[in-house]
């Protein structure tokens, strides 16, 4: 029988206290401020991830939207949904993905207007090595 590691996956207080933490480094405007709007609904999101079949960035993909979409706090929602995916990608798997700042935001926007798949983006953080930081990044459109 195989081994299998089981898997992280974050709470909703951790969600909470990562959006803190975007908005202390990533702060984009004056306006951006802490604040929660309704922290009930990551639970379900938290839930359609662990229920997920596949590998752990199809799950960080399935987490990605539902907290970009769930929108649980007043300011920096897609922020804080690629720094949950990345987080749950590192504590899983042993390392950060890095990727430039308007490339995450920019497929946060796709997937807030439902513009991509789960898939796509699960390739997007699957392959990230090959579209790291410098160099064209396939998902550009």
């Amino acid at each position: 029988m195989e081994n299998r590691k089981r898997l992280w996956y974050p709470k909703p207080q951790d969600v909470l206290n990562n959006n803190k933490m975007v908005l202390d480094i990533f702060c984009a405007s004056k306006r951006d401020k802490h604040e929660v709007r309704n922290l009930s609904k990551l639970d379900p999101v938290i839930r359609e991830a662990k229920k997920t079949k596949g590998d752990v960035e199809t799950k960080a993909a399935v987490l990605m939207r539902g907290i970009n979409k769930a929108h649980s706090f007043s300011s920096a929602n897609k922020r804080t949904a690629y720094f949950t995916a990345n987080e749950f990608i590192c504590k899983n798997k042993g390392y950060w993905i890095a990727k430039k700042r308007d490339r995450q935001r920019d497929m946060c926007v796709k997937i807030r207007e439902s513009r991509v798949t789960d898939k796509e983006v699960a390739d997007w953080l699957k392959y990230a090595h090959k579209n790291k930081v410098y160099g064209k990044d396939r998902w550009d459109s």
